[in-house]
C-alpha cells in the first residue's frame, strides 16, 4: 500500500481545520496549541524478523514526538485534529548483534472526544500518516518500508487551564507486506514484517488560544 505524500497530508490538515473554523459558530468552545511528548514502542505488537534462527520481535524503546492540535467542543462532546511527528525505536536482539529499527512518520488524527467528568476528556479517531525516513541498523543491502498510512489512535487526557496531559495509544493497521533482508553475520533471508512499531505517547500540550479561559475568568469559575 502506499504512504500518503507529504503534499497531501498538509492539505488534509489544512481542510480538517478550515472545517472547524466553519463549524466554530456553532460550538461553545474552540482552543488550539502545541504539543510535544514521550512515545514507547510495545514489544508485543512491533515488527518482527522471521529466519534460520527464529522469530525475532522489536523490543520496547523510548522516543519523542512534538506537534499542534485544534479542538472545537459541543457541550461535552468535542472535534480534534493533530498533526504529529513522531520518531518511534525498536530493538532487535539478535544473536550475534543487536539492531537498532528506527521509524520518522508525521501522522494527522481526527479525534472524536467526549467529557466524562471535570476536566478529563476520554477520544478516540482514525490517523493518517506518512513516512519522512527508516533504518534498520546491520541489515545489508536495500531495505524498503511498507508502512500502513491508516492507523488510529485513542486516549485520555487531564486537563488544567491553558496545560492538559494527554496518554494515548497510536496504532497501525496491518497489512500483508513483506520483504526478505540479510542481518550482517546473523541471517540471511530472512523475512521482514510490514515494520509497525505501536507505541504508547504521553505529553503535555499548551493551549495558546483558548475560548473557554475567557468563559471561566468572565465566569468566576474553575476546576480549581
Amino acid at each position: 500500500m502506499k504512504l500518503l505524500k507529504p503534499f497531501q497530508s498538509i492539505l488534509y490538515f489544512v481542510f480538517l481545520l478550515s472545517f472547524l473554523f466553519s463549524v466554530k459558530g456553532y460550538g461553545q468552545e474552540f482552543d488550539a496549541g502545541l504539543k510535544a511528548g514521550l512515545n514507547y514502542s510495545l514489544d508485543t505488537e512491533g515488527a518482527e524478523v522471521t529466519g534460520s534462527l527464529g522469530n525475532f520481535t522489536a523490543q520496547s524503546m523510548p522516543g519523542f514526538y512534538a506537534g499542534a492540535f485544534a479542538e472545537m467542543r459541543f457541550e461535552k462532546i468535542f472535534l480534534r485534529p493533530e498533526i504529529l511527528y513522531n520518531h518511534v525505536k525498536g530493538e532487535f536482539q539478535f544473536p550475534n548483534t543487536t539492531s537498532v529499527y528506527t521509524i520518522d512518520k508525521v501522522s494527522i488524527p481526527l479525534l472524536v472526544g467526549y467529557n466524562i467528568v471535570g476536566p478529563i476528556d476520554l477520544y478516540a479517531g482514525p490517523s493518517l500518516q506518512f513516512l519522512i525516513n527508516s533504518s534498520f541498523e546491520n541489515v545489508n543491502g536495500d531495505f524498503q518500508q511498507y508502512l500502513n498510512f491508516l492507523a488510529g489512535q485513542a486516549g485520555i487526557k487531564f486537563n488544567f487551564r491553558k496545560f492538559e496531559i494527554d496518554l494515548r495509544y497510536d496504532f497501525t493497521v496491518a497489512n500483508d507486506d513483506s520483504q526478505t533482508i540479510n542481518i550482517n553475520n546473523t541471517m540471511y533471508n530472512a523475512f521482514f514484517d510490514d515494520g509497525r512499531l505501536n507505541n504508547v505517547m504521553v505529553g503535555i500540550g499548551f493551549k495558546i488560544f483558548d475560548t473557554q479561559q475567557y468563559r471561566v475568568h468572565s465566569s468566576g469559575n474553575c476546576y480549581f
